[in-house]
């Protein structure tokens, strides 16, 4: 290649086939006003979201957000290992890759289609094979980028790297062509400690060709070790030694969930009918745990057809037989569902329960913390403090006396309650915290715990876990930030901080969060418009109060006063704010 000036913009697009008139008209509007060469590698047979790492998310798009809560986290820990059929069977009917239909979509298209005559899965875990098949086929996409700079002697100035179901950048959005050979640009949300997006990146040629190479490391699993795409994608984008950088494109998953979730249902609920599963890691018989969770999908698919009655009753013949105990959340989840559907509101003493059942077996002090003390704090004089099997069983039982839900559910909720005898909770009590241990509510509570108790190493650990097991859930990341706040890494922590407020734009406590780390390194302006956004959102007294003080740091003596002054107004009784306010009160007034 000679060395000639870059020139030009390459999409190289990645990945299997699905649904790929949802995107690829608007991406082809966008390569022509971008002036962009188009290079697609992808398989010949379409396909379907159906395995590989399954977290929640996944479990979601997979399934739909009511089968989700209903199935056992647990079981996508290794879905492509437990259900080796199900991909083939999902995607029997998915056809292929249509060659003239892309070609009308991109009539200069540099198209790789390959025949899956490939075993990717190196190490024989099928634990990512999914990610092992993408980054294969990034691989792919960028050779075909190589060889068109070879054949016209030189490099293109911007590429971008994406999958078949996102939209590339508008051209208004892409990164200014001087900054691409220093920096590697994510979508919003896109980077955090110890995980990269792998959606979409923008970045030079040379860039992508190196980011191309991570499929190597794949290659060389047995011998380097794999701990999943995100946080390999992480480690390898910072050994390139580029700045990350945000490009503004939304990330919207674009495919017809209304037709394959259906289908992914009532496969699924064959397969663990017939027993043609692997339930290697449960503790229960494989009949008698299939048979369980084939009737919470059943279920499940008579609450989506608006037969909430018929629902329930299924739930009581499943309790009265006795079920897994890993069946009882989804068993909880699809009752408040079924409630929901009735039409009535959600009865938030339902979801309660459902984290209550769980939570007393892997630490019954879990109920003494936030939610759990607000919503029971009356329940305390039917057992004591609630952290023993009989205290906790009592204060349940009078929660059910208590809670205004309907009879049904009530029933419900009776026949999980039976079901749960002390003896039986404890020799499952191992299985059931790792069950339950997935569940990030529960977890951000336990850190907190963590962190205020000063075990700083363990508190890292478990918002490590966090951001793993929901790599799209901005607490994870907004808690490690807390431990190195804790540590004083404060650029670190602003990092963080800033990561998860790309992923919750509107969270008033995250820019909030964002604008006192500013502060605490120097940067005060940016420090006041992060404080000035909070309080647009959300007059809480924490966020006014350290408003207040910066206006006094920054030296706007009459601004800080005239918003003390209106603070103090408006809220007259407060002491809380008097005394965070400290010494401005008298300033103020």
């Amino acid at each position: 290649m000679t060395a000639s000036p870059p020139e030009g913009t390459a999409f190289c697009i990645y990945g299997q086939l699905r649904d790929e008139d949802l995107t690829l008209p608007e991406t082809a509007r966008i390569a022509s006003e971008s002036g962009a060469r188009v290079f697609l590698s992808t398989w010949r047979r379409r396909g379907t979201k159906t395995g590989g790492a399954t977290n929640l998310s996944q479990f979601f798009r997979m399934f739909g957000r009511e089968a989700g809560f209903a199935l056992p986290r647990r079981l996508g820990y290794r879905f492509s290992e437990s259900f080796p059929d199900f991909a083939p069977r999902a995607m029997a009917g998915a056809g292929e890759a249509d060659p003239e239909r892309l070609r009308s979509w991109f009539p200069d298209l540099v198209l790789d289609a390959e025949e899956e005559t490939l075993d990717l899965d190196f190490a024989g875990s099928r634990s990512d094979n999914n990610s092992l098949r993408m980054l294969y086929k990034l691989w792919r996409a960028v050779a075909l980028k190589r060889a068109e700079e070879k054949r016209r002697g030189r490099r293109f100035s911007a590429v971008v790297l994406f999958r078949p179901d996102v939209l590339p950048p508008e051209p208004g959005q892409m990164p200014p062509p001087d900054s691409l050979p220093g920096a590697i640009f994510l979508p919003p949300g896109g980077w955090a400690p110890h995980h990269a997006h792998d959606v979409l990146i923008v970045c030079s040629s040379e860039t992508a060709d190196a980011i191309a190479a991570l499929f190597g490391r794949a290659v060389l699993e047995r011998v380097s070790g794999w701990d999943g795409i995100h946080p390999q994608l992480h480690d390898h984008l910072a050994s390139l030694g580029k700045e990350i950088r945000t490009v503004p494109v939304p990330l919207g998953l674009r495919e017809r969930a209304e037709q394959h979730q259906p289908r992914n249902r009532t496969l699924l609920r064959e397969l663990l009918e017939s027993g043609n599963w692997d339930a290697r890691g449960w503790s229960e018989p494989r009949p008698q745990l299939g048979q369980a969770l084939a009737e919470l999908l059943r279920a499940v698919e008579e609450v989506l057809e608006a037969r909430p009655e018929a629902a329930l009753e299924r739930l009581r013949a499943l309790l009265d037989r006795e079920p897994p105990l890993a069946v009882l959340e989804g068993a909880a989840s699809v009752a408040a569902d079924a409630l929901l559907a009735q039409g009535r509101k959600r009865d938030a003493y339902a979801l309660l329960l459902m984290r209550v059942l769980a939570a007393l077996v892997p630490e019954p002090g879990w109920l003494e913390d936030g939610e759990f003390h607000r919503n029971l704090t009356r329940l305390s004089e039917a057992g004591g403090p609630l952290t023993g099997q009989q205290a906790s069983c009592a204060a349940i039982e009078a929660l059910l006396d208590e809670a205004p839900m309907a009879p049904v559910v009530r029933e419900v909720w009776t026949a999980l309650l039976r079901l749960l005898p002390w003896d039986r909770l404890s020799a499952e009590a191992a299985r059931v915290a790792e069950f339950f241990g997935q569940d990030i509510a529960v977890m951000s509570r336990r850190f907190w715990k963590l962190l205020n108790g000063n075990r700083i190493d363990e508190a890292a650990a478990l918002a490590a876990r966090m951001r793993q097991a929901a790599p799209g859930d901005w607490r994870g990341v907004d808690h490690l930030g807390h431990v190195h706040s804790r540590r004083g890494e404060i650029r670190a922590a602003l990092d963080c901080a800033t990561a998860a407020l790309a992923m919750e734009p509107e969270n008033w406590g995250l820019l909030a969060r964002v604008g006192k780390l500013h502060e605490q390194l120097g940067q005060l302006p940016q420090a006041r418009r992060h404080m000035e956004e909070a309080l647009a959102r959300n007059a809480d007294h924490h966020v006014r109060a350290g408003y207040a003080h910066l206006l006094a740091r920054m030296g706007e003596t009459e601004e800080m006063r005239r918003f003390v002054s209106h603070c103090l107004a408006e809220a007259p009784e407060d002491a809380w704010l008097r005394d965070a306010l400290g010494p401005l009160v008298p300033q103020a007034a």
